[in-house]
């Protein structure tokens, strides 16, 4: 992996990154940071929950 990630990359600048390596980042982020999500998709979420009687957090 170490010989891969001193090929030139293809964007100047950029990185060489091996398969699944994208993805292991994205996924501790989420971990770290929680998933993003659209206003008006939490406001359906909390909508649906309160229905139900879940108590929502603010």
């Amino acid at each position: 992996m170490a010989w891969v990630r001193t090929c030139k990359p293809i964007v100047p600048g950029g990185e060489v990154l091996a398969p699944g390596e994208p993805e292991a980042r994205l996924k501790a982020e989420r971990l770290a940071k929680g998933v993003p999500l659209q206003p008006d998709t939490w406001a359906s979420i909390v909508a649906c929950a309160r229905s139900l009687g879940v108590t929502v957090p603010n």
